[in-house]
């Protein structure tokens, strides 16, 4: 016969518990209305008690047999539960079939197969349950003997005792049953409880061997049943109140649940009281769950919350400079050392359980089990941040370069080469033919060489733009310049803009940054602000006092766009509309001007102003000039 699996187990269990309450039912409406009544050796009512007992004993045994279905130990309470209700419903149904309502059939022979089923609702904890209590297994061939000893001293009682006449007359008087053989029962009967006395003693002595071998948990449980099931016995066949026989049979239960709650038998401790604590397997798949995500600075107090509720304790903890802490450590706390790849990282320290005041060798060898998964947890946070530090130091580098490389193209290329086409075009007027053609050719490759060098500048992405928006990179940069004491800069933008271009990104950027270059290096202002309106990025005004000088007080500088007449050097850039207003600065910067209502002219050189045949004046460049 093929083996059952464990869902119909658990589905088979279910199933009796329902059949237990169905008797119950059908013991309140067949002992209801029969009462106390001459024929009735004792008044038949409905006993809530009973019932009770019964219900309690199924859902005990229906729970143990779910949650440890191969274990015969649960099976063992609830088929005492289910023998106890069909003797009761037997009782009840035989008094009624023959006292009460004749209509009902067979009530002499139901109350002859049900009279004796008191005898293993007795006998099976005292005997059976405690043999194979708390594993569920017999150790040795002598227990399995005694069980079988057992087994078939309470087959011969009620067999014996169904053929009784007591089986019957116990309840109805004057009524006998027809499968009544009383010379038949005595020996039976008397064979039975020899071997079942005999037997449950073996039993109670094969107990008391096993408490003195076995571990302390499982001894202080079995040590538990033993004297429950015993005290059960004897005042249920020797205690002066059938209620009093009740308590003690309930008491029985009361053990058993103390034996899982308390010290952990049937190895179920673990789904009742304490999560996947007594489940290594289920402790270091919850401490896993986190490695799915981007480790960062909340993985670690993640994984120790996770592993603080698997464990059950009330605090744990890293030691060492990068660990965390969760929940309240005591002041001597359980140190486990956390090591990964023959380097010892640290120790993770472990709190007791909650509501305990230690901790067992069981559940240090628990932690210990988790100690190699949280040492490859803790190596790799650190490895998460040590990448961190070597990419800010790899951005700072690389940023540090782009700007130098920017910088020397910006600022010394690109005006040599601007220089270089301006004398170009102030010599070629004054050629031949022939050297006008040469001089055109070398302005054509100067003019190649500015888009060149433009070109490569505009691929020099700045490194505050890798890895984040346009937003956060000015936000940066203008915390730097802010921390450095330099100017106070404000920002004011969304947090979030629309997606922008990678290319229109750096050209606000870099505006941007130019602009707070400027303020810094020219301005000479305390303040100033920069805002985000939706047309433009950066805007604001520089404020100047009477005097023609900044405010010092507060002023704020903006890079003002090109006018329509740019400079030379702007103008050599003309391919690109608008002109970006950082480079109209830079065309004037060669030459000094003086406060307004003066003017100067700036040094000879070969480069002239053919509207004017002087040097290239700031005021036309800008087109304020005459």
């Amino acid at each position: 016969m093929e083996r059952l699996s464990e869902s119909s187990l658990r589905f088979l269990g279910l199933g009796l518990f329902v059949l237990v309450v169905l008797a119950d039912v059908a013991y309140l409406l067949l002992a209801s209305g029969v009462g106390e009544r001459p024929e009735l050796t004792y008044p038949i009512s409905p006993d809530i008690d009973e019932v009770l007992g019964t219900m309690l004993t199924a859902t005990v045994g229906t729970a143990l047999a779910w949650l440890r279905p191969r274990n015969p130990i649960g099976w063992l309470v609830t088929s005492t539960s289910l023998v106890l209700v069909l003797c009761m419903v037997g009782e009840a149904y035989g008094a009624r079939a023959l006292v009460l309502d004749d209509r009902l059939p067979a009530g002499d022979l139901v109350l002859s197969l049900t009279a004796g089923l008191w005898v293993p609702a007795v006998f099976v904890p005292v005997s059976l349950l405690l043999v194979r209590y708390p594993t569920g297994s017999l150790t040795g061939t002598s227990p399995r003997r005694f069980e079988r000893a057992a087994v078939a001293a309470l087959v011969l009682i009620y067999i014996a005792y169904a053929m009784s006449r007591e089986a019957v007359t116990d309840v109805v008087r004057d009524e006998t049953s027809p499968i009544t053989l009383p010379d038949l029962s005595t020996p039976l009967l008397l064979a039975g409880v020899l071997i079942l006395a005999a037997s449950t003693l073996l039993i109670i002595g094969d107990a008391v061997r096993r408490i003195r071998r076995r571990p302390g948990r499982e001894r202080s449980a079995l040590l538990l049943l033993l004297g429950t099931t015993v005290a059960a016995a004897v005042v249920i066949f020797f205690g002066p109140d059938e209620r009093l026989a009740s308590v003690a049979f309930v008491g029985i239960l009361v053990a058993v649940a103390v034996g899982v709650l308390r010290y952990g038998a049937l190895g179920i401790e673990v789904t009742l009281l304490t999560g996947d604590r007594n489940d290594p397997f289920a402790v270091l798949n919850r401490l896993g769950v986190p490695m799915g995500e981007e480790i960062d600075e909340r993985t670690l107090p993640g994984v120790l919350a996770r592993l603080q509720e698997a464990l059950g304790v009330e605090g744990i903890a890293i030691e060492g400079a990068t660990g965390a802490t969760v929940g309240v450590l005591p002041a001597e706390p359980v140190r486990v050392p956390l090591a990964f790849g023959g380097r010892e990282l640290g120790a993770m320290l472990v709190g007791p359980r909650v509501g305990r005041a230690g901790w067992t060798a069981t559940d240090r060898r628990i932690a210990e089990a988790v100690a190699p998964l949280l040492a490859a947890v803790l190596h790799a946070v650190r490895l998460a941040e040590e990448l961190r530090e070597e990419k800010e130091r790899v951005v700072t580098a690389t940023q540090a370069e782009r700007v130098r490389l920017r910088q020397e193209l910006h600022d010394g290329l690109g005006p040599a080469l601007t220089g270089i086409g301006l004398g170009l075009d102030a010599l070629a007027p004054g050629l031949p033919d022939d050297g006008a053609d040469m001089v055109a050719r070398l302005r054509a490759e100067v003019t190649s060489s500015l888009d060149e060098t433009r070109r490569i500048i505009d691929d020099l992405r700045p490194a505050a733009l890798d890895g984040t928006d346009l937003v956060t990179a000015l936000r940066r940069r203008t915390d730097q310049v802010r921390e450095a004491g330099v100017v106070e800069v404000t920002l004011d933008a969304p947090h979030v803009l629309p997606h922008l271009p990678p290319p229109v990104a750096t050209a606000a950027f870099r505006i941007a940054e130019e602009a707070i270059t400027n303020v810094v290096r020219h301005a000479k202002a305390n303040t100033a602000r920069s805002g985000s309106p939706s047309t433009t990025l950066w805007s604001s005004r520089c404020r100047t006092t009477a005097s023609g000088r900044p405010d010092r007080d507060r002023a704020a500088w903006a890079p003002r766009p090109c006018a329509t007449e740019p400079s030379a050097w702007a103008a050599a850039w003309s391919s690109r509309a608008p002109i970006p207003a950082r480079w109209c600065a830079p065309s004037c910067r060669s030459v000094r001007r003086d406060p307004p209502g003066g003017g100067r002219r700036p040094p000879d050189g070969p480069l002239r102003d053919r509207g004017r045949g002087g040097a290239i004046d700031c005021d036309r460049a800008r087109g304020r000039g005459g």
